[in-house]
């Protein structure tokens, strides 16, 4: 009962302090909405204007002729697309809209894969979430943030319900932002969730044959804008402080470029142990036994390990700690149940880097030390409570829990009960 009262005065702390700096956001807005909403989403409009009018989408970057370069690669080009047909305005209303509600419904789908029985708080860590500062950031900028969470809580709650084939759909969703989609063929293949990986895969070829829409010749654009942005952060120009990766830690702290060696060895180093991390949570029968651990790992590691990021994805981070808060193995565990909310409430107040960039840096080392917290939960763990130290003819299938029966997208608010082996099909994870 304490435990409950404390969860509803930290929500209500949570709603506050993130009703008033959207207040402020929004007089700030209203001061000159045309000067202070030219953020990001006009990049997507203005590229939606060019595939209408036939002029080149990607060209080499002017800050005197357009406040943002397009970057995303052409099979984004359908995102941008329904811009053209409204004004200005109404683009930025409806590219605020998508975002909220994609991030919404992606939070909402990760409560979704949680075993009936366990939600000690019911819809409380998703409402939190659901207002950090990384969604109302991504939200205002129309960054596709959203969409990247939607994508993971999708797939997380169709792995639960052992449907991977649309699980590997939605993780393709992730290919429209390259460095987000490089990790999944590699957790997939490591999990031998075949079903999930010809999804993804069939997935990302049917975007890349789609673009053929716009030109085959966009995607040699895209290449030289990639190409340009590569030497714009080789010289320096890029600001590490907008980043929320250990890459931008490192190089904003110590001045160190992607080539010297000390940066090489401390971020490898890091890549490669929260990498284990992620591989160890990804093994077969862990995924089977628990997807909210395997997804939150996966979705903060995309985020602090990546080599460039900008804040407002840092969005999967807080989408990853509402997995693992989600988890009743994480939260059991010998580190995590002593560390795993304080690592939260630090990435929740880290979400606003946004507004304050020290915050970024933050959120970067928070997530890595979430990453190392689980990490020692899954060494350490013994014991047949962890299906990594069954026998194989005792080990627990992904369908040995219940799982919540409600609609992808929405909580479940009812116990199923327990239910018998003999009453399941066969697990199609291991």
């Amino acid at each position: 009962m304490a435990e409950r009262r404390a969860a509803r005065w930290v929500l209500r702390a949570c709603v506050v302090f993130s009703g008033v700096l959207v207040g402020m956001l929004a007089v700030w807005v209203a001061s000159d909405p045309v000067v202070n909403l030219t953020t990001d989403w006009t990049a997507f409009d203005n590229a939606a204007d060019r595939i209408v009018s036939g002029e080149t989408i990607y060209r080499p970057y002017d800050s005197d002729a357009e406040p943002l370069p397009y970057l995303y690669p052409p099979t984004a080009l359908w995102l941008s697309l329904p811009l053209a047909v409204v004004g200005f305005g109404p683009s930025w209303v409806l590219s605020a809209v998508f975002v909220a509600a994609a991030w919404v419904l992606g939070l909402r789908s990760l409560r979704g894969a949680q075993p009936s029985g366990t939600d000690d708080f019911g819809s409380m860590p998703v409402t939190i979430a659901a207002v950090s500062g990384l969604g109302v950031s991504a939200t205002l900028i129309g960054q596709y943030s959203g969409l990247w969470v939607w994508a993971i809580g999708f797939a997380c709650v169709s792995f639960a319900r052992g449907r991977q084939g649309r699980a590997g759909i939605a993780l393709a969703l992730l290919t429209l932002k390259p460095n987000l989609g490089i990790a999944i063929p590699i957790v997939l293949i490591w999990s031998r969730s075949w079903r999930a990986l010809g999804g993804f895969v069939g997935g990302a070829v049917a975007l890349v044959l789609s673009s053929a829409v716009f030109g085959r010749h966009q995607w040699q654009g895209f290449a030289d804008n990639v190409e340009m942005m590569a030497d714009l952060q080789a010289e320096g120009i890029v600001p590490f402080d907008k980043m929320v990766t250990i890459q931008g830690v490192l190089q904003e702290r110590t001045g160190w470029g992607t080539t010297d060696v000390g940066f090489v060895l401390l971020w490898g180093a890091f890549a490669l142990l929260s990498g284990l991390v992620v591989l160890a949570a990804w093994r077969p029968e862990r995924l089977a036994r628990d997807p909210l651990r395997a997804f939150g790992v996966l979705a903060v590691f995309v985020v602090v390990a990546n080599l460039r990021l900008y804040f407002y994805d840092g969005a999967l981070a807080i989408a990853g700690g509402l997995a693992l808060a989600s988890s009743p193995t994480v939260r059991t565990g010998t580190y995590a149940r002593r560390l795993l909310w304080p690592l939260l409430a630090v990435l929740w107040v880290a979400s606003w880097g946004g507004i304050w960039l020290s915050l970024n840096t933050v959120l970067a080392v928070g997530g890595a030390l979430l990453l190392l917290v689980v990490g020692a939960d899954l060494i350490g763990a013994t014991g047949p409570s962890e299906p990594g130290n069954a026998s194989p003819e005792n080990r627990p299938t992904g369908t040995d829990r219940p799982i919540s029966s409600a609609p992808l997208g929405a909580v479940s608010t009812h116990n199923n009960g327990p239910t018998s082996r003999s009453e399941h099909k066969e697990n199609p994870l291991t």
